[in-house]
């Protein structure tokens, strides 16, 4: 819980309030016949319920029209009103008031990059801080327009932008928000923010790799139930993942999250994404023992089936694609040799193939049915070695037009051989061959 902060500090200063008056008078020249604008208006010295002025102001400035004055407004301007709804954020103490104060920041953030950089500065920072702790359980509408506010503001900006709102108040911030955010809308705006300020960095490495960061990606879980909340969530755990290289993100709790996640995956964005986080936890080497016996189940076999059967795009079916390989190499050193060589397995790869038509995810399925049909040995061979996987390694061929993509199939292909007679084959063999001489290996 974030310590309760002192009576607020209003917009009452000159400039402050000449700022803010200006945004409303420009809002109303704009749109006179806008009820909610015009019932607001009265002078800031006639406030006398503070609390009560707070949502007043804050919906005014939020409104459209004002908006679009202050992004085209003067940098001393724009300042100006940044300075005026950090005073708002001050007094911001329900859930209401912050919803408001968080749209106006969200809004003008999204309107313009020069306002959104204006925005980017410490004093917006503890103000955003300052009001996730009154987000509170029964409003999710509040916790989800803190964290698009804090999106707002760093998505897409300089490592320096970052490395300032990556401090450990923003993440305990957004950690309190993940524990408050009951909604899809919600988790989704969290993950989002959580996602922006995850990066690779000495200094708040070990801060957002830790264990609360993880149990409050955990806590959204139960409440992704869309496929853009599971995309996102997708995509936070995925850099945790990545960033922490260790236990605390490489566990069963978090396995068992993704698994969960792959059957809410039903869009081809989302399947990308859940796919990408469970490679991540094989790609993350330090803790191979533990990661063995992790991943060398039925059940991510089995959820990795449920994603390839849901693909509809290229890039979709290559990451799927690329998971089925790291999960293969896996299991061939550690698992048991059933585990990934089934049928189930084989017709998910033959599903692959026909949707894929860019160069790298052909050379991701190609690998992937290579090694597959190298485990593919003794009795089920035969199950598993077919024409129709060698039908569909070939259809890849024409797309195959890198060197790396036509080695790949080129090598599957060879695994394949024993399903064509020897020559039949000789003029897709030799044309990858040339590929692969004339084209850059990438």
């Amino acid at each position: 819980m974030l310590p309760p902060r002192k009576r607020a500090r209003w917009p009452t200063e000159l400039d402050e309030r000449r700022s803010l008056g200006a945004c409303r008078q420009g809002s109303l020249r704009q749109c006179d016949r806008n009820q909610v604008i015009s019932m607001n208006r009265c002078n800031m010295d006639a406030v006398v319920l503070p609390q009560t002025a707070v949502p007043i102001w804050a919906r005014a400035l939020s409104q459209p029209a004002c908006v679009e004055a202050i992004a085209v407004a003067s940098p001393g301007d724009v300042m100006k009103v940044r300075n005026a709804v950090v005073a708002l954020a001050a007094g911001a103490m329900d859930a209401e008031s912050v919803r408001l104060v968080s749209l106006v920041v969200y809004r003008v953030a999204s309107s313009h990059e020069g306002a959104a950089a204006l925005l980017a500065v410490e004093c917006v920072r503890d103000a955003l801080v300052a009001m996730s702790g009154h987000a509170s359980t029964s409003s999710a509408s509040a916790v989800r327009w803190v964290s698009l506010a804090l999106h707002a503001v760093t998505s897409g900006r300089s490592r320096c932008v970052k490395e300032l709102f990556s401090t450990v108040a923003v993440r305990d911030a957004l950690v309190f928000l993940a524990h408050r955010a009951t909604t899809p809308c919600a988790v989704e705006a969290v993950s989002l923010a959580l996602s922006d300020l995850t990066f690779y960095v000495d200094s708040h490495k070990k801060a957002f790799s830790s264990e609360c960061v993880r149990d409050g990606l955990l806590s959204m879980v139960q409440y992704a139930t869309t496929p853009q909340s599971i995309e996102r969530l997708a995509v936070a755990f995925g850099k945790c993942i990545f960033l922490s290289r260790c236990e605390t993100f490489l566990c069963v709790r978090v396995l068992d999250a993704l698994l969960a996640m792959c059957s809410g995956a039903t869009t081809a964005e989302c399947v990308w994404q859940v796919s990408d986080a469970l490679r991540f936890i094989r790609l993350v080497r330090f803790t191979t023992h533990l990661v063995s016996r992790m991943v060398t189940k039925c059940e991510v076999r089995d959820a990795i089936v449920m994603l390839a059967s849901r693909v509809t795009t290229s890039r979709c079916a290559g990451g799927v694609a690329s998971t089925f390989l790291v999960m293969l190499r896996e299991d061939w050193w550690k698992g048991p040799p059933q585990l990934f060589g089934t049928l189930s397995v084989h017709d998910a790869l033959v599903e692959l193939a026909s949707r894929e038509t860019e160069p790298q995810d052909v050379a991701a399925c190609g690998e992937a049915v290579q090694l597959f049909t190298k485990k593919a040995q003794g009795a089920v061979k035969r199950e598993l070695v077919t024409h129709a996987m060698r039908d569909a390694v070939v259809a890849l061929a024409p797309y195959a037009t890198t060197g790396s993509s036509a080695l790949s199939i080129k090598y599957a292909l060879a695994a394949l051989k024993s399903t064509y007679r020897a020559g039949s084959l000789a003029g897709v063999l030799d044309a990858l061959e040339e590929t692969a001489r004339s084209q850059p290996y990438c």
